[in-house]
């Protein structure tokens, strides 16, 4: 099981890519508050499943998902629409980034994004959007 190798590669992928300049990319949560406006947080893997691919030769599959959360806080009161429409920007660029190189390590992404849920909440400042997002990832060794 190379879970933690692959979930590093993807948050050095998901970091230096173009699109997220600018995103605090991280693997946990932070104890407090950041700066940074726009968050991306892996949480970790989930569902992790090990079948038999093949008895004969004793391959085995391995899928499992990536966790994670954006955050986006948006100041001033441009309502909640736009702080929506950049959560869903960045997790359209998250898949975009993934499905370029889908190869990860030890296991690659299947292009299967799930958003769990999106949540708004309103500020003194602004807007927060957080969506909660699953990735597909799966193995053959």
């Amino acid at each position: 099981m190379r879970v933690p190798d692959t979930i590093a590669a993807v948050i050095d992928a998901t970091a230096n890519a173009e699109a997220f300049a600018g995103v605090l990319v991280r693997w946990g949560l932070l104890p407090e508050l950041p700066t940074n406006r726009e968050r991306f947080y892996f949480l970790g893997a989930s569902d992790y499943r090990r079948q038999p691919a093949s008895n004969a030769h004793r391959v085995r599959t391995e899928t499992f998902d990536i966790r994670g959360l954006v955050e986006i806080h948006q100041l001033g009161a441009a309502g909640p629409e736009a702080v929506v429409a950049r959560a869903w920007e960045l997790l359209d660029a998250l898949d975009a980034v993934l499905s370029a190189d889908p190869d990860f390590v030890h296991a690659e992404y299947t292009h299967e994004l799930t958003v769990g849920a999106d949540e708004v909440v309103p500020m003194t400042d602004g807007w927060l959007c957080r969506a909660l997002f699953r990735i597909g990832m799966a193995t053959v060794r």
